[in-house]
């Protein structure tokens, strides 16, 4: 999309613009220059992993600026963002996330609903959904917003192994994959744990899980902080 106005935001940083956009008389066009022309080849490339290419980059974008700009249309849902992170990596997770459930609607037309609600399967704690799929139109919005608001919980954490396991695993990667990508993590960052018997951790599912279970414990109180 070829913003004729774009010349007047793209000497700004992304925190300048956000706030533009969510300071009264809330500026559109910034939010439209954001998410159509900066952030443009990040939605490209998600609609390439998951969508199959990019036809359909702009259901993609029009979805995330409708989120963005929240129920009440005051972009309550961009101001609810703390700069805990980038904004790139916010952006990254909350559109990859939109484009699962735009793959339902649009390619599968199915798949199975979760609910962040539920409680944890001490039993089978690969299987554990982290946030609800509706399937009708009336919960879209409301999904959507409870979205970003999940994943805003996640960047809160002050653990940094519990928000890496908890966004691969809202990704879709089983406790086995999440613990391979794990120890690549730490071998290039040159991380080492230690367990209370100071032997060095060598990340399995077992690990990943108990992980998981602590950081979900964690992020359900912090969701419902922010869920206002």
């Amino acid at each position: 999309m070829e913003l004729t106005f774009k010349h007047r935001y793209e000497g700004l940083s992304d925190k300048e613009i956000v706030t533009l956009i969510i300071t009264e008389p809330y500026d559109d066009e910034a939010a439209t220059y954001l998410i159509y022309d900066r952030y443009e080849p990040l939605c490209k490339a998600i609609c390439v992993r998951t969508l199959n290419g990019v036809h359909h980059l702009d259901a993609l974008q029009s979805e995330l600026f409708m989120l963005l700009k929240g129920k009440q249309h005051d972009w309550h849902v961009l101001s609810s963002f703390q700069w805990r992170s980038q904004l790139s990596t916010w952006l990254k997770i909350t559109a990859y996330n939109l484009s699962l459930d735009l793959r339902k609607q649009l390619i599968e037309n199915n798949g199975s609903n979760a609910s962040l609600d539920e409680g944890w399967d001490e039993e089978a704690p690969n299987n554990h959904p982290l946030l609800e799929i509706p399937h009708n139109e009336e919960k879209k919005i409301e999904k959507r917003y409870n979205l970003i608001v999940l994943n805003e919980a996640i960047h809160l954490l002050d653990n940094p192994d519990q928000r890496f396991v908890l966004i691969k695993r809202l990704q879709g990667y089983s406790s086995k994959e999440v613990a391979t990508m794990l120890q690549q993590f730490w071998a290039e960052n040159g991380i080492v744990r230690y367990n209370s018997r100071k032997q060095i951790v060598i990340p399995d599912s077992g690990y990943i899980d108990n992980l998981f279970k602590r950081g979900y414990d964690k992020v359900k109180a912090i969701y419902k902080s922010l869920d206002r």
